[in-house]
């Protein structure tokens, strides 16, 4: 009975580092997952009011250009201060999301499912303006959000792979 009793022992001896492993793992891939819903949840709070803010932005630049590119010699954007402001304050917001999509703090997934064809579209519509700006000694003006939509073009497929062109005719 004894002997019974000392191989148990050996046994669980053998056993406990591999029952720790499995304890370890089970703890990282439970952290992981938690950190990737807070990255999502993350996602929706911060977008959620700039979504809200931008919509009405789209809605006010749509009036003026439909769905045209924007390029900063038109003169409706030229003789437009307001429109001006309304599109300089569009790229801010969606800057603030590409920084923190680029650092991994926000989900790119999530933010593709929410706004990324949006997101890619009003990004080729206004990259002459963005061009302009870095024309003008801004050189790294929204250059987050340059990355971020050539990312979600190159991650997320072929739909989105429709691309500005600077050496298109301006009007």
């Amino acid at each position: 009975m004894t002997q019974f009793f000392d191989n148990l022992l050996v046994d669980a001896a053998r056993i406990e580092p591999v029952v720790v492993l499995v304890g370890v793992i089970i703890a990282l891939v439970t952290l992981i997952a938690d950190h990737i819903r807070r990255k999502r949840q993350a996602t929706f709070e911060l977008f959620q009011p700039i979504s809200e803010e931008t919509f009405e932005l789209r809605n006010r630049i749509k009036d003026i250009f439909k769905n045209e590119i924007i390029y900063p010699n038109d003169a409706r954007y030229k003789k437009d201060k307001e429109l001006q402001r309304l599109v300089t304050r569009f790229l801010s917001l969606y800057e603030r999301v590409a920084v923190g999509i680029n650092l991994n703090v926000l989900d790119l997934k999530a933010f593709m499912r929410i706004a990324g064809k949006s997101t890619i579209d009003w990004y080729d519509r206004l990259t002459p303006v963005i061009e302009h700006r870095r024309a003008k000694g801004h050189k790294t003006a929204y250059k987050d959000f340059e990355i971020l939509a050539i990312k979600m073009r190159k991650k997320y497929g072929k739909q989105y792979n429709r691309r500005y062109r600077s050496d298109t005719a301006t009007p």
